[in-house]
């Protein structure tokens, strides 16, 4: 009887430890299957806050280009460029005021997105140039004692 329990404990163990093994599937690899791509390559864009300023003040007029390059994972160069005009009417001044820039810099994107997200909070940094030019129109001198009664324009 003694000898019976020990050839069932043994049979049931040799069993339990090959269904265990049989449990494992085989590892297969699909050569289509290489998961998400990241997208690498230049961006344009237009900051449209300039031209809907331009169409709702008649003494500005501006435009700006944007466009960057994804080199990275995580970081483009960045480009910008643009021109910007603007007409100031005071009381005591009228001048008008011109110039062009141009800024290039490196962004870092700082979120880490889901599978199939292109969501970006950006922290950058960036190298400016400009140029720019002032003509003052005409200009009044501010008088606060009118004991002569002049009114001082100068153009």
């Amino acid at each position: 009887m003694k000898l019976t329990h020990i050839y069932i404990f043994f049979i049931s163990l040799f069993f339990a430890t090959h269904s265990i093994l049989a449990q494992e599937a085989e590892k297969t690899t699909d050569s289509t299957e290489t998961g998400y791509k990241q997208r690498y390559g230049i961006r344009f864009g237009v900051d449209i806050s300039k031209p809907i300023r331009s169409l709702l003040d008649n003494n500005y007029t501006g435009l700006e280009l944007v466009a960057d390059y994804r080199f990275s994972k995580k970081f483009y160069i960045a480009g910008e460029i643009g021109n910007e005009k603007r007409l100031t009417d005071d009381d005591q001044l009228n001048f008008e005021s011109s110039g062009s820039y141009i800024k290039l810099g490196v962004d870092y994107n700082a979120y880490d997105n889901w599978l199939n997200m292109g969501n970006s909070i950006y922290v950058g940094l960036r190298y400016a140039f400009s140029t720019f030019k002032h003509t003052l129109n005409s200009y009044n001198i501010y008088n606060t004692d009118f004991y002569w009664a002049e009114d001082l324009l100068m153009n």
